[in-house]
């Protein structure tokens, strides 16, 4: 998968399934935490997702605000960790 696929997979997870409130729209520069759109249940459960659809496994080191503040923060996260 290409990082511009996940990206799209994951603003989609996030705004479908994810997202804490309706009202905002999940691009991949919008601060999820400022914006309250995703909580730490939402961190799991992308830690979880990037597990199963990448084979990706997060370290708890990994879990960060830095590496889960943006969707395009965690695509980095994902293709660092995939190499």
């Amino acid at each position: 998968m290409t990082p511009l696929q996940l990206q799209a997979e994951l603003c989609a997870l996030i705004n479908d399934e994810l997202s804490l409130d309706p009202d905002v729209e999940v691009a991949s520069d919008t601060d999820l935490l400022e914006t309250e759109a995703l909580d730490s249940l939402g961190v799991v459960q992308i830690v979880d997702w990037l597990s199963d659809r990448l084979g990706v496994e997060v370290p708890p080191s990994e879990v960060t605000v830095d590496n889960f503040g943006t969707v395009a923060r965690m695509v980095d996260l994902a293709t660092r960790l995939q190499r």
